[in-house]
This record gives C-alpha cells, sequence and structure tokens, in this order.
C-alpha cells in the first residue's frame, strides 16, 4: 500500500507560558480550530454545566407535553426503536426514565434486521393489537412520512426523535424532536439517536429538579453515542467524558455484568475500550439474533436474568466474531493466491457470507489493501443479494451504484460507504460491469492513502508524561481522532516478530539520547527484513497511548507507517520543543517505602539521573527519559526543579506515586554578601552570559549611584538592518527580576510592582518575586517600588518614593523624571532571519530565543569576531 504522509502541523499563537499546556497540545487543538484561551479551557474541562439547554429544539415541549399526558392518564407507551447500538441504548434509557416519572404502562418495539431499517406497517398492526396509544420513536422515524400517517389513521399519537438526515419536509407526527431541524435555535446538530432522547428526557427531569437521576444515564447515553460514530465533539465531549467516568461505577445492572465478564471493571473505561470489546457485544445480538435481548438485559433488576443475557450476548458476539474472522481470513487467502489485489475494485460473493458482517468484511479488505471494495450476501432462497460496500478517497461507491441502478432492486450510502440488493441473476453482469467502471475510473491513478500526520514531536516526547498531556484532550473518537504524530531520524533496533501467527512486527527506538522499547507495528511482519538488513533510519509515524504492566505504566506506540529518513538536521526543531516544555509535568515514580502525601520529596542529580529524595533518604529514581529530559533542561536553559506528589496509588508489591514536577521560579540565597548574591542572581537568569549594556547600565544607577531608574519606552532604541527594533516588556526582563529578587533578598518580602501588564503578571518568576497592584491610590511611600505607567495612566505624576523603578511611555510628562536613553545599532553583521533563510544557512551562523544558553553564548562570540549572524529579536536582549 503506498502512503502520503501530510503534516497538519499549525501554529498555536498561545504558548505554555500563556496558558500551562504543552505546546504540542496547543498546537493540535490548533489544528482542530481551538485556538482562544478560553475554548481550550472549556475543551479541556468539558463540564455538564455547559451542556447548551435543549430547549431550543423545535417541538421539544410539544413531545414532553405528549409523555407528560400519557404517563398522567395512564395511557400505554410504546417506544420504537432500531436494532444498533444506538437504537437499542436510546430505547432503554427511554424506558427507564419514563418508569422513573412514573409511567406503569410501557413496552418496546424493536424490529429483526430482516425487517429493514425503521418504521414498518406490519410492526405498527402488532403495536395496534396491544391496544397502544402512543408510540415514541427513538434513533428512527424522521423519514417514515406514509408509517406516521399510518399510525395516526389507526387512531394512535406519534412523537418521532431522531437525528438522521432530514431529506425532505419532516413527517406529520404529534411533535417530532431532531437537531438537525433547520428552524431550531439548539446550535449542535450532531447528537446521536441517544443523545437526542437524552435531552429530552434531561429536560423532563430539570423540571422536576432532579437532574443528577438522569445524568445516572450518561454511561448508557456514551456508549450509544460512541458506537454510532458520532464527533466526539461539543455537547457529545461532554456526554462522553462524562459518562465514561460512570462506566467504573455504573448503576445499571445489566452494562456492570458485561462489564465484569469482558473483565474491564478494575480500570477506566476508554473510548477504544466501548468501541472495539462493549459495543460489539450489543451489535451482534442485533446482527445476528434478536436486539430487543440487548434492551432487556439493560432495563432488567433481575440478576438470574441479567446473568443469563449477558452470557447470551457475548456468546453471539463470539459467534459474530468467529463468522468474520473465518470469512476474512479465507478472503484474504483467495485474494494473495490468485492475485486478486491487482484488480482494482475488489468485489466478493457468496451464500456463505452473513448479511450482519458483510460491512466489517468490506472494511477489513478496504484496510489491507486501500481499493474499493464489495462483500456481498447471496440469499439462494429469495434469490436475491445483499451487498455492502467501502471505497476510498477518490472513488465515490455511490456514484459508482448509481451508473448500475437499472439491474439493482434498491441501493444507498455516500461516497464510502453503501448498500443494495439485487437479483441473483443480475449479479454476474453487476461484479462484471463494475470491474469495468472501476478500471476506467480509476485509469492513471495511483490510490494512495493519506496519512493526516498532527504534529511532529522529538523522541524525548515519547514518555508517559508526554501521555499524560495528550490524555488533556480525550475522549477521542470521531471529530476528535486520536493524534498522529511524527518523529524523524530514528535509530530502529531489535526488530522482532510477535504474536501468534508472527504476524506483528516490534522494534525498539532511539534518538538523542532517548530510548523507547516495543514500538509494534501491526500486520506487518513482512518488513522485518528489511529493518534487518537495510538501513537503521528510519522516520516514523505512530500513536501514543499507556499500557500498564506489573504495576508499571509504558508508553505504547503504535506504529501507523514507517519511511527511510533523510537524515536532515532537525535541531532547531528539538531545542524548541525543549524550550517550550510545560510545566508542571505529571510524572510517577515506585517505590516499596511507605510515604504520605504530605511528605516533602525533592529530587537530587546523579550523574544524569534524578534521585527522589526524602530528606537525605533515597526513596526511588525517575524514569531513564524523564531524567534525561530534566538533565538537559538544566544544561540548556539552567533549569532547577521541584516535586509535588499528587496522588499515592498503593499497590501489592510498591506503591505508585503520581507526582507533578515543578520549574522552580525561586532562587536559594545562602549569603548576605551583595556581589555573592548579585553573582547568583545574574546566573540564575543567564547562566553565565553577562547583562546587556542596557541593563547594567540601569543597575548601576540603581544601586551605584542610589538612584531612581525613569525608563522612557521610547528612548530605547535598537536597530537592526538599519531598522527600529520593537522593544518589548522581555527586554525589561532581567533588569526588573534582577532588582525584584535582591530586594526580596533584603527585605523577605516581595516587591510592590503597580502594573496592569499581563507580561509581566503571568510570568511565575514575577509572581514569585512581585506584589502585583492593579491601581496606584498612594501618595507617599518610603519603600522601593515598581511603576509601569504604560499600563496605569495618572494625569500628573506627584507621587513620593525613596527609591523607583519609573516605566513610562511619552504621553507620560513630568519634570521630575530624568530619562535613561539607550540608543544603539547593532553591527553590520547581525541580520534578522526569514523563514526563507532558515533552509539555507549554516546553522551554526542562526541566533533564535530558544537556543540553549551555551549555544546563545558560543554565537555571540562568533558575532564579536565579525561573522555574520542571522538572528530574531531575540538577540538585543544581550546588546
Amino acid at each position: 500500500m503506498k502512503t502520503k504522509w501530510s503534516l497538519l502541523e499549525k501554529k498555536s499563537k498561545l504558548t505554555p507560558f500563556d496558558i500551562p499546556i504543552d505546546y504540542n497540545i496547543l498546537n493540535i487543538l490548533a489544528n482542530r480550530g481551538i485556538t482562544k484561551k478560553n475554548d481550550i479551557i472549556k475543551f479541556i474541562n468539558p463540564k455538564l454545566e455547559n451542556l447548551e439547554d435543549p430547549q431550543g429544539l423545535i417541538d421539544l415541549d410539544l413531545a414532553i407535553l405528549e409523555i407528560e399526558d400519557a404517563i398522567k392518564n395512564d395511557k400505554k407507551i410504546c417506544i420504537y426503536g432500531d436494532y444498533d447500538v444506538d437504537g437499542i441504548t436510546s430505547t432503554s434509557i427511554l424506558y427507564l426514565s419514563l418508569k422513573k416519572l412514573g409511567a406503569s404502562n410501557i413496552i418496546y418495539y424493536i424490529p429483526l434486521r430482516n425487517e429493514g431499517y425503521g418504521l414498518n406497517k406490519n410492526a405498527i398492526d402488532e403495536i395496534k393489537s396491544k391496544n397502544v396509544d402512543l408510540i415514541i420513536t427513538v434513533d428512527c422515524g424522521i423519514s417514515s412520512h406514509s408509517e406516521v400517517e399510518y399510525i395516526k389513521e389507526l387512531g394512535m399519537r406519534v412523537v418521532i426523535t431522531d437525528h438522521h438526515d432530514i431529506s425532505s419536509n419532516i413527517p406529520k407526527s404529534h411533535a417530532c424532536v431532531n437537531p438537525k431541524r433547520l428552524d431550531n435555535k439548539y446550535s449542535f446538530p450532531n447528537l446521536a439517536g441517544v443523545g437526542v432522547v437524552f435531552m429530552l428526557v434531561y429536560t423532563m427531569f430539570k423540571k422536576l429538579n432532579r437532574l443528577e437521576e438522569v445524568f445516572d444515564f450518561l454511561d448508557i447515553v456514551a456508549l450509544g453515542t460512541i458506537a454510532d460514530i458520532m464527533p466526539l465533539i461539543k455537547e457529545n465531549r461532554i456526554i462522553v467524558k462524562h459518562g465514561l467516568e460512570k462506566f467504573k461505577t455504573t448503576k445499571n445492572l445489566g452494562l456492570r455484568s458485561i462489564i465484569n465478564k469482558l473483565e474491564l471493571n478494575n480500570k477506566d473505561i476508554t473510548v477504544g475500550d466501548v468501541s472495539f470489546k462493549i459495543a460489539p457485544i450489543f451489535n451482534a445480538v442485533g446482527r445476528l439474533s434478536d436486539a430487543k435481548l440487548a434492551v432487556k438485559l439493560l432495563i432488567s433488576e433481575s440478576t438470574v436474568e441479567i446473568n443469563a443475557l449477558a452470557q447470551n450476548l457475548i456468546s453471539n458476539n463470539i459467534n459474530r466474531k468467529k463468522i468474520q474472522d473465518e470469512i476474512i481470513d479465507n478472503l484474504l487467502e483467495e485474494i494473495e493466491h490468485n492475485n486478486y489485489n491487482k484488480k482494482d475494485i475488489l468485489i466478493f460473493h457468496s451464500p456463505e457470507f452473513h448479511h450482519g458482517i458483510i460491512g466489517i468484511v468490506a472494511s477489513k479488505v478496504v484496510e489491507k489493501y486501500y481499493k474499493p471494495a464489495i462483500i456481498i450476501e447471496e440469499n439462494l432462497d429469495e434469490g436475491i443479494a445483499v451487498g455492502s460496500c467501502r471505497s476510498v478517497e477518490g472513488f465515490n461507491i455511490t456514484k459508482a451504484l448509481s451508473y448500475f441502478s437499472k439491474d439493482l432492486i434498491k441501493f444507498g450510502g455516500h461516497s464510502n460507504a453503501a448498500g443494495f440488493t439485487i437479483k441473483l441473476e443480475n449479479l454476474e453482469k453487476f461484479k462484471k460491469d463494475m470491474e469495468e467502471y472501476a478500471t476506467k475510473q480509476l485509469q492513471g491513478i495511483s490510490l494512495i492513502k493519506n496519512i493526516n500526520i498532527d504534529m511532529k514531536i522529538p523522541a524525548q516526547k515519547i514518555s508517559y508524561e508526554f501521555i499524560q498531556s495528550l490524555n488533556l484532550l480525550k475522549p477521542f473518537g470521531f471529530g476528535n481522532s486520536t493524534p498522529i504524530l511524527m518523529t524523524e531520524n530514528c535509530i530502529i533496533h531489535n526488530p522482532n516478530l510477535i504474536g501468534a501467527k508472527k504476524q506483528h512486527l516490534k522494534f525498539d527506538i532511539d534518538q538523542k539520547g532517548f530510548s523507547v522499547k516495543n514500538a509494534i507495528w501491526f500486520n506487518n511482519s513482512d518488513k522485518i527484513s528489511e529493518l534487518t538488513n537495510d538501513s537503521i533510519f528510519y522516520d516514523i509515524v505512530f500513536k501514543l497511548e499507556t499500557s500498564e504492566f506489573n504495576d508499571r505504566f509504558y508508553p505504547n506506540i503504535l506504529i501507523e507507517d514507517m519511511k527511510k529518513s533523510k537524515l536532515k538536521d532537525d535541531r532547531f526543531h528539538f531545542y524548541h520543543s525543549m524550550y517550550y516544555t510545560s510545566f508542571p509535568i505529571k510524572s510517577v515514580f515506585y517505590t516499596t517505602i511507605d510515604i504520605d502525601s504530605e511528605d516533602k520529596l525533592h529530587i537530587k542529580k546523579n550523574f544524569s539521573n534524578y534521585s527522589i529524595m526524602m530528606g537525605k533518604k533515597t526513596i526511588s529514581k525517575l524514569d531513564q527519559n524523564i531524567s534525561n529530559l530534566l538533565d538537559q533542561l538544566h544544561n540548556f536553559y539552567n533549569y532547577e526543579f521541584e516535586i509535588k506528589i499528587e496522588e499515592i496509588d498503593k499497590r501489592q508489591y510498591h506503591n505508585i506515586v503520581h507526582i507533578l514536577i515543578k520549574k522552580k521560579h525561586k532562587l536559594e540565597n545562602y549569603s548576605n554578601s551583595d556581589s555573592v548574591q548579585f553573582r547568583n542572581i545574574k546566573n540564575f537568569l543567564l547562566k553565565d552570559i553577562p547583562y546587556n549594556d542596557f541593563t547594567k547600565k540601569a543597575l548601576s544607577i540603581f544601586y551605584k549611584e542610589n538612584k531612581s531608574i525613569h525608563i522612557n519606552r521610547d528612548n530605547i532604541k535598537i536597530e537592526l538592518e538599519e531598522e527600529p527594533v520593537d522593544i518589548t516588556e522581555s527586554y525589561l526582563y532581567n533588569l526588573l527580576l534582577t532588582i525584584s529578587i535582591k530586594y526580596y533578598f533584603e527585605n523577605d518580602r516581595k516587591i510592590n510592582f503597580y502594573t496592569t501588564n499581563k507580561y509581566f503578571k503571568e510570568k511565575p518568576e514575577f509572581k514569585t518575586y512581585c506584589n502585583f497592584i492593579d491601581k496606584i491610590n498612594i501618595r507617599n511611600s518610603n519603600d522601593i517600588c515598581i511603576f509601569d505607567f504604560n499600563s496605569i495612566k495618572l494625569p500628573n505624576f506627584k507621587i513620593n518614593y525613596e527609591k523607583a523603578i519609573v516605566i513610562y511611555d511619552s504621553e507620560i510628562k513630568s519634570d521630575k523624571l530624568e530619562n535613561i536613553i539607550f540608543n544603539t545599532k547593532l553591527p553590520k553583521n547581525i541580520v534578522k532571519i526569514s523563514k526563507n533563510l532558515l533552509k539555507n544557512i549554516d546553522y551554526e551562523s542562526i541566533f533564535l530565543h530558544y537556543l540553549p544558553i551555551e549555544n546563545k553564548k558560543y554565537i555571540l562570540e562568533l558575532a564579536k569576531k565579525g561573522k555574520i549572524i542571522y538572528t530574531d529579536n531575540s538577540i538585543i536582549d544581550y546588546y
């Protein structure tokens, strides 16, 4: 299969200095259109109180009136659902909700698969025979115009709740609730059928101040939403996030039975668990048996009945999987043996195929060969065949079927998936015509699978710690897919085959001193010879998740694709990633020593390892990769670290201690000597690079001459390539922070900083040493202060003070202010860099704000010697 990689990387305008979230996570959110700070916070913390008011759904109030009238007057209610998981869960929570609301006369009906989707007249007749007064459809009904009229002719009332597309006018029911109605004021159209039902009962329970009761159904709502592949954004994200949390302690006895039998009861349930383990059990009963059994499981209160039903559903699914796997294995073997994979479209038919699983089989064939596939079940008794189609980008399968509509009994679908019914006598002709059509349409076109990559990351990010940041984006699913990541220039070693049939490839990865074990590429055993005999450098595309083994956590690398590396120089990407490391970092260590969450721990560097210390006692070590990360951050940027216990998970053989690793923003002081203090402060801020001339001049005036500093921004001019460079607050960073730290050392309290400027107020270092005040309400001060008149305006400057740092602009006028004037041109060999230049010049001539301190020092020395240096504006902080 040929693949094309598309890097979607969109740069966020925010950084971890603006919001304490990993820069890569901010970029992934930007890729997904979430760029504003408030939207990011809402996305990461989806709260139930943020659910949109369902009252914006047209006919919701009418539907509630119909239901309340039926309950009050003890009318008989029939819930009419669909045989998929969405229909099963919709039927179940409506039944349970109506019971809680006092309804005592309720039945439900779900058609068998061979009855077809939606309302049908035979079912309506059966429902009428049971003296039903009100039919409520769930997950169906929006296209059932004639059936709704038939219900009314029979004297029954009908309420439709559905979420499917509305192809024409809505049926003339007594109420029709559908988020896709154009006359809705409700803004989110992508609820599942069970989501629509949830909004209905949510409103009914809210009227009674009983919302907590309806929230108990969120696990079942999440099950239906995930299974129906709804986009996990906005309302669905909130529902699924909270629904997944309820799985572990579910109050639904039927769901709990399934969870226990699948041995998922001791873990946090994920979208993947629901999609691939739980939902297929409910789906299988609708495919091979009767979906009403699944509803019975979810509404029953009898443990004996629930146990029997759960076992029946699981057996059904095992049978479904056995049939499916057998068909897939035989089919793939047939394709390979007969070289059918050379065909442009893969079409197979047999009476042995089961209509309940042909869609899954077609999907597997497409996944393997990335070609359109049609799998057809022959029904010899009825003389018809039922086909399920799956396609790829560039070949619209429904459009293809439309060319042969005269040969088909019926068909429908969309560009990538469709279904049809055909007479057996037309099957061979259809197959021949479709193959010819596909060959003609795909002539000269090479079908290439496009892999959209969210982010390029260096290997140090393949860690338990980074996965904790990725988990902020959970739950993953359709509309919010698991991020696909790329790492370049990886050394691949120790390849071997695993799996019952040795069908999977496993190997280890090294890059820049960081090692990751046991990357897995499923169903790609044929690549082992290439890894064994050919290049060892590869670029890899993968997903990340955490696994737990023997009470320890490990990063899992699930490979999506690999290509031989072109060995591009990626040093700037590496440095950028290191510089924007977000704190605090969630990490973990393991210890056999009993500790308490209130215990004070610290970390100590031993060569390249970091030990966890309690006083002078070593109680554990950090993982090698996180130790490497901290070591490089210390070496690159002079960072120091501290830790805080977040949670202690006591296991049988050791304790799992979850910690936050924080960057230290406070400088330890052990001397009263001014010269030692200033040396330590400068080292804390700049390591061994000197202050720039502006800062040195200002500090000299402030401390040696014992005068106030008056800084008019307009008088600070730096020219780069003959053009003035805007002076930002970063230029004042080292000066103001030096003064603030020294003040703290002398007075054991924070300096008063009068400002509303967010740059200063949001910087952790300034928060550590400055007491921010938004308004100036004093006229005399005998203390040292910092005044930022660029953000706090005064018409007349009349404040008396002992000594101050006054920052202002040209709008502030006062005879009392003596300006510091600093005006310089950078040497002509300092050239402003552009993105175009970055690819074509010597990397050792480039000066960027995120370079390690030692690299900056080296390049500044080259600049002094006259070498041409290409730089961003950050170089002005060193001149």
